[in-house]
């Protein structure tokens, strides 16, 4: 049978990061309209939402960057 874990584990991360960019989709509008309150609102809540997925990538470029160096470092 096959399982897959990661489904069940980045579902939350991939939700908030939809979340924060139909937040951020909103945010443009509400800038052409000149809704500034309802604009840095909708950004309070969008920026928040769309870090857990986006620190999950750069903890993935600073690992190659480290393994990058070490391999300099041996050669």
């Amino acid at each position: 049978m096959f399982r897959c874990t990661s489904l069940k584990t980045s579902a939350p991360a991939k939700f908030m990061f939809n979340i924060s960019c139909i937040l951020l989709m909103v945010s443009v509008l509400m800038h052409l309209l000149e809704y500034d309150n309802t604009e840095q609102v909708l950004l309070a809540f969008a920026v928040p939402c769309a870090w857990s997925k986006l620190l999950f990538f750069a903890r993935y470029v600073r690992h190659n960057n480290q393994r990058a160096d070490v391999e300099l470092l041996v050669s």
